[in-house]
């Protein structure tokens, strides 16, 4: 009996030990379980994404840039799609049931292929093993999306089928060209990098925070993006609301592109700003091109509106009275003669002051002038040219010529401001002389002036004295727009408010009985001025600036058309028919529109030049 006893008691020992050898092993099982969640985790995946996945960029999504009434997006990032299969996922009985399906509706829709190419084509991949292969290499909208998801193997999802979507963005402009060269495009290497326009200055509120991810790496090469718990989220890119109305953007270019195909210019530009504010509410550019086949057509290429620059021509007029009375050398009631050595006009032409604004006497504001750059503005005392014309450089630069304005657009030009020191270095010594004064009087001689600048000369006139900083940006998400409100005064000079009253008075003879008729608005005083300046080749610029009501003053515009005549038959139009809209909001843009394509461009009598009979 002692035997089996035995027995029985090694049996239960033996047993002990496989159980406690067992829990040992559980144990130690749960405890790898833990370790691997754990303190091994990181560990862990760092090696299989060493061996088996890639770090991959989350892109954030851009900002939208929208007009002024912030509903009107003007660039926005829509995604596009690629269909893509996993053709391993599917179980082989709803494979074989379904890709002959899925061939045919393939070829039907892409009209690429056969369906018995698409067919092999995937077949074959899900024989190699291949888990990623993209179907088609066109990109897809949203709504071709949705259509494609009804096909077989994807209408039942990715982990079922293997079809799924990979999603990329792309930059929209819903309004198409309108505004292209303002509001920009992108870099077409780095395509989400701003490279013009508000996409470039604004970029960095846009473009958001990247976020960080991985990618699998599959059989043949192929990386499928895939998400992880260490993934880092993208932070999208601020909005950006601009000034721009749609409304009258779209005018601006419509009537630009009229005048510029109907007179052949080379290009034309306009700024139409409010006086109050500085926002710019149009800013159109216009470029004639030429096709290989000889057709015509217009770009936005160029924004003229804030680079590059030409003369003012006699718009500038208004800027010399402005400072000859200021320096006391003239009044209103001022009557002077032109110099017959240097004046295209008769010497013995007399005019006071508000009938010289209005028919642009060159000999007059030759004579102003003359008297500035003799005068101390100070002690009234006469000093020498050059001293003059010093002087005279720090007062224009307080118009705004010469500097920077401070718009928040890219590439904004300073201009430059004809002195002897820039004519010695343009033409060499000494190749400014007394005569040279007379082209200088006028708005013309290596002059570089933008249209945003002969937009803002218009502001100056119209509150008499002071400027606000043109900006076409309101808001860039939460924080405000990188526009300057605080006025810049010309007042703290020696021109006074009244001076400026005086020179206003004679802009509104020009636009009532002169060479600006074309701008008037029934029931409101518009003030304005007609320029003409010619570039190196001769072509004649044709410029008007205004701005309306005369009394408490809301808008002010300037226009400029290469090669368009001039001023007032070119230009004037447009800025009426752009102030009459922002005034009354009620306009007939079409029938406004047929009425500039009808201007008739009369003959001059005497065969006197346009410039001499209405500059």
């Amino acid at each position: 009996m002692a035997a089996p006893s035995k027995i029985k008691d090694t049996f239960i020992q033996r047993s002990w030990k496989v159980w406690a050898g067992l829990l040992v092993l559980s144990l130690l099982i749960v405890y790898k379980i833990v370790r691997f969640q754990t303190t091994e985790k990181e560990e862990l995946m760092s090696q299989v994404r060493d061996t088996q996945m890639k770090e991959r960029v989350i892109e954030a999504k851009r900002g939208n840039i929208y007009a002024s009434d912030g509903v009107s997006i003007l660039a926005t990032s829509t995604p596009e799609y690629k269909m893509v299969l996993d053709p391993t996922v599917a179980r082989p009985e709803l494979f074989k049931n379904q890709i002959s399906r899925l061939s045919e509706k393939l070829a039907a829709y892409f009209k690429d292929n056969s369906a018995a190419a698409y067919k092999e084509k995937i077949v074959n991949a899900r024989h190699a093993g291949l888990r990623y292969m993209v179907l088609n290499n066109k990109r897809l909208t949203y709504k071709e999306k949705a259509e494609l998801e009804t096909f077989p193997l994807f209408d039942i999802g990715p982990a079922r089928g293997g079809g799924f979507f990979e999603e990329k963005e792309i930059r929209f402009h819903p309004y198409h060209s309108l505004a292209e060269r303002t509001i920009g495009n992108l870099d077409k290497k780095d395509i989400r990098k701003g490279a013009t326009g508000l996409e470039a200055e604004f970029d960095t509120y846009l473009k958001g925070v990247d976020g960080k991810g991985f990618y699998e790496r599959l059989p043949g090469g192929y990386m499928k993006p895939v998400d992880l718990e260490s993934d880092i989220a993208s932070t999208p890119g601020l909005d950006v609301v601009t000034t721009l109305d749609v409304n009258f953007q779209d005018i601006a270019e419509s009537a630009l592109r009229a005048q510029v195909s109907k007179t052949q210019a080379r290009y034309g530009s306009v700024v139409l700003m409010e006086t109050e504010t500085g926002e710019v509410k149009a800013i159109a550019n216009l470029t004639r091109h030429t096709d290989a086949d000889g057709q015509v057509y217009f770009s936005d290429d160029i924004n003229y509106a804030v680079t590059g620059g030409t003369d003012p021509g006699s718009t500038f007029k208004l800027v010399q009275a402005a400072i000859g009375l200021g320096d006391g050398v003239i009044t209103t009631s001022t009557s002077l003669s032109g110099n017959s050595k240097f004046s295209m006009h008769s010497a013995g032409e007399t005019a006071n002051l508000l009938m010289a604004i209005m028919k642009s006497s060159n000999p007059y504001f030759d004579n102003v002038l003359r008297r500035i750059l003799h005068n101390d503005p100070k002690t009234g005392r006469a000093i020498p040219v050059d001293e003059g014309m010093k002087l005279w450089d720090e007062q224009i630069m307080r118009f705004g010529f010469g500097r920077q304005l401070g718009i928040d657009l890219p590439y904004e030009t300073k201009g430059l401001i004809p002195t002897p020191e820039r004519y010695d270095k343009i033409y060499g010594k000494k190749q400014w002389k007394y005569s040279t004064i007379y082209s200088i009087s006028i708005g013309e001689g290596e002059y570089g002036v933008n249209v945003l600048k002969l937009a803002n000369m218009a502001s100056v006139f119209a509150n008499r004295g002071y400027w606000i900083t043109p900006h076409i940006v309101r808001s860039t998400g939460l924080d405000v727009s990188k526009g300057k409100n605080t006025p810049t005064e010309i007042t703290k000079t020696n021109i006074d408010k009244r001076h400026f009253e005086e020179v206003v008075r004679g802009m509104e003879m020009v636009v009532q009985s002169g060479t600006g008729r074309a701008a008037q608005i029934s029931g409101v005083d518009v003030c304005g001025k007609t320029g003409t300046s010619q570039n190196a080749k001769g072509k004649d610029h044709a410029i008007f600036i205004a701005f309306a009501p005369k009394h408490n003053p809301k808008i002010a515009i300037a226009v400029v058309v290469e090669n368009g005549t001039f001023g007032g038959r070119a230009s004037a139009p447009i800025a009426g028919l752009l102030m009459e809209k922002y005034l009354k909001g009620s306009h007939n843009r079409e029938a406004y529109k047929e009425s500039i394509m009808n201007t008739r461009y009369t003959t001059v009598a005497g065969g006197k030049s346009p410039r001499e009979v209405e500059e």
